[in-house]
């Protein structure tokens, strides 16, 4: 299996509220911001539930008392976020609606370990003696403020999170910030902040939030051992490093930084600087930061409490996730990306403890190191003696690459990297009208391309898309992939149909290509299925027929690739003779490709995917109108004609047929990019051995 998500969130609201699809895009946003930024598409996620599932019926099942379906497990921890406003109580008052049953199961939830209900009610909302304020009348709300704040709705909902893992633990279920300050003061600070003590506004800033601190100066009882006290303390709790001119140069605040990070604790450095550090310290960087104007500090502080909350709660995920790691075959496993301060020491340990290890397997939280990070660290284990067979990893990068957790196997398993090598991969994708349905956004499918496309160069395989240009769309995503995995080669190939590049200047295509040179190609082809140079284009205007040309386009992608995979895609408002995704799959299964499709986020990949497995679509979809729009007469046509195609041809598509049962029923039902992209890339990786 690949590593499970950690963290779900679901924001619950009546479609009809907009408030709740409010807060639910300042969830979203905060959860894939760069405290999570590693995290996308794998161990946190935000989900919305609103539309309904079933006609005139409340959404889609949470599926965490009961599972979606068979190999679609529940995150291992859940938070469930239910946004009230008029209609929502509307609807909970109306027998028929389904909405009061569904709050019920939501509050009954609330008891269950590892699950936490913060609910959120519209400024004004009058529901004291209704039966939604019956029903969460012991709920704990979060503050009305969070309706206004979104930096604070953030936190408190990560706050109330990490409380909520840490009470299940049997720990305090209160956060706690240890400050850690100097009180040597520069005698630039001393002029220029007139009076001010940023020490002082930290700790009313504190106060006025929900979360516990520690201030050596009124924290440390008379008669106590002071040195005890602040390691013990920088040891167990959320550091939060006031950075200012001489912080650096401290003794005390060096020691209680690296306390903290040798102990796996969070650590966010707020930048509080007059005139600078004569020189900084290398224990005291490989942190998040912030800047704090040290004149008007309030908005700075906010800054670095909402980011220290996001660390702790970072923190408490890897502390669940590492429960099962660690019988998995990784030796280490830290809190916090690793560093040499870190590293050296578990290295003496672990050569103590096991000095005949040759493979050592590490897994941290995401983001990735960069290649330059690692490189230092895989070269101080060749010190130590491992020369060989370091695998430096996070979840993310774990699952890209294939990951998998094999309880019968010592170590867990990886696709080899040169797995792909050779391979073009034509991907096809685009929004459906099942998305909000399922309870997913476009920004849920855009993070499926950025997984699939990674896992593929990683694989050193070649992405080739057949999209536009637009801004917004998907070939940036996957071109940023390439950039950013690439290494210098070109693994990402866009190819525009002529309806689409003759929207384009010359000199726009040109630039495009520039910025392509090092990790892509763009191809340009002609309504007749030509390549077309750039240096004999022509402007001509938007004034090509769409169906020819786009039907050319993809011809030329079919043949220039050896399998495709597909996810989502419109069947209706399509531009072409068919159904864009349908016709892709059509031209691929007539080259006799292999074809995969993901059906968990609806549209013309889950109709082709209903087709091709039948029996994967008998529990988890709402209904037999699902997909949306596959009951139209046109379409019910065109999928006839490829279910008999795939009849006819599908057997004589070579290896398909000995593919993982298991990879291809998550390939078809699951809605986590990790689980699509680890699928993927294992089978097409089986695909090419065989």
């Amino acid at each position: 299996m690949p590593i499970p998500p950690i963290l779900d969130v679901f924001v619950i609201w009546h479609p009809a509220d907009t408030i709740g699809a409010q807060r639910f895009g300042e969830l979203y946003e905060h959860f894939h911001s760069p405290s999570f930024s590693g995290l996308v598409g794998g161990a946190v996620e935000v989900y919305e539930r609103s539309v309904p599932w079933t006609a005139g019926g409340a959404p889609r099942p949470l599926g965490i008392d009961a599972l979606l379906a068979k190999g679609l497990p529940a995150a291992q921890i859940n938070a469930i976020v239910p946004v009230f406003d008029t209609h929502m109580l509307q609807a909970v008052q109306d027998p028929d609606s389904g909405w009061k049953t569904y709050v019920e199961g939501v509050v009954a939830l609330n008891n269950r370990p590892n699950v936490g209900v913060y609910p959120i009610k519209a400024p004004g909302l009058n529901w004291s003696t209704s039966s939604l304020g019956h029903i969460f009348a012991d709920v704990q709300m979060l503050p009305d403020q969070v309706n206004s704040d979104s930096g604070l709705l953030g936190r408190e909902v990560a706050q109330s999170i990490t409380q909520k893992i840490l009470q299940d633990k049997g720990s305090s279920a209160r956060l706690k910030v240890f400050v850690s300050h100097t009180k040597r003061r520069s005698l630039k600070e001393k002029k220029d902040t007139s009076g001010n003590d940023i020490v002082e506004s930290v700790r009313d800033g504190i106060q006025r939030s929900h979360l516990a601190s520690f201030f050596d100066a009124q924290d440390i009882q008379p008669g106590s051992e002071w040195r005890k006290a602040l390691h013990e303390n920088a040891s167990t709790s959320a550091l939060l490093m006031i950075r200012t001119d001489l912080y650096a140069s401290r003794e005390w605040t060096q020691q209680e930084v690296l306390d903290a990070k040798q102990n796996g604790m969070p650590v966010v450095s707020m930048h509080a600087f007059t005139s600078g550090e004569e020189r900084g310290s290398f224990l005291m960087d490989h942190i998040p930061s912030v800047v704090c104007d040290i004149k008007h500090p309030a908005h700075g502080i906010d800054l670095a409490l909402n980011r220290l909350v996001d660390e702790a709660l970072k923190s408490a995920l890897w502390g669940v996730q590492t429960s099962y790691l660690s019988k998995d075959g990784f030796d280490w496993l830290p809190a916090q990306s690793p560093e040499p301060i870190t590293l050296i020491p578990w290295l003496k340990e672990h050569k103590m403890v096991q000095p005949e290890d040759r493979h050592l397997w590490a897994i941290h939280p995401d983001p990735p190191l960069g290649p330059a990070e690692e490189t230092i660290l895989v070269n101080l284990c060749a010190l130590s003696g491992y020369d060989r067979d370091v695998d430096i990893l996070t979840p993310r990068t774990f699952a890209a690459r294939g990951g998998a957790l094999e309880k019968t196997v010592k170590d867990p398993t990886l696709i080899e990297r040169h797995a792909l090598d050779g391979q073009r991969i034509a991907l096809s994708v685009s929004a459906s009208a099942d998305l909000e349905r399922l309870g997913l956004t476009e920004e849920h499918c855009k993070l499926v391309v950025a997984e699939i496309s990674r896992a593929i160069m990683l694989a050193g395989g070649t992405v080739v898309y057949g999209g536009s240009l637009d801004p917004e769309g998907y070939t940036w995503i996957i071109f940023e992939e390439a950039q950013r995995f690439g290494g210098g080669r070109p693994l990402f190939e866009n190819v525009l149909a002529e309806s689409e590049y003759s929207k384009e200047t010359t000199d726009d295509l040109k630039q495009v290509r520039r910025k392509f040179a090092e990790f892509g190609r763009l191809k340009l082809i002609s309504s007749s299925g030509r390549v077309v140079e750039l240096e004999d284009l022509q402007d001509q205007g938007n004034h090509v027929a769409a169906p020819e040309s786009l039907t050319a386009m993809r011809q030329y992608v079919t043949n220039k690739t050896n399998a495709r995979i597909i996810v989502g895609g419109k069947l209706d408002g399509f531009q072409g003779r068919v159904p864009g995704v349908i016709e892709e799959a059509q031209l691929t299964i007539q080259a006799r490709h292999p074809l995969l499709a993901s059906g968990g986020y609806g549209g013309a990949a889950a109709a082709i995917a209903k087709l091709m497995r039948p029996i994967d679509f008998t529990v988890w979809t709402p209904g037999d109108d699902f997909p949306h729009d596959s009951g139209d007469a046109v379409i019910r046509s065109v999928l006839s004609g490829y279910e008999e195609m795939y009849k006819t041809m599908g057997g004589q598509i070579p290896h398909v047929g000995s593919l993982d049962e298991k990879l291809l029923h998550q390939l078809t039902i699951s809605h986590r990019p990790a689980d699509i992209a680890t699928a993927t890339v294992q089978l097409l990786s089986q695909l090419c051995s065989s």
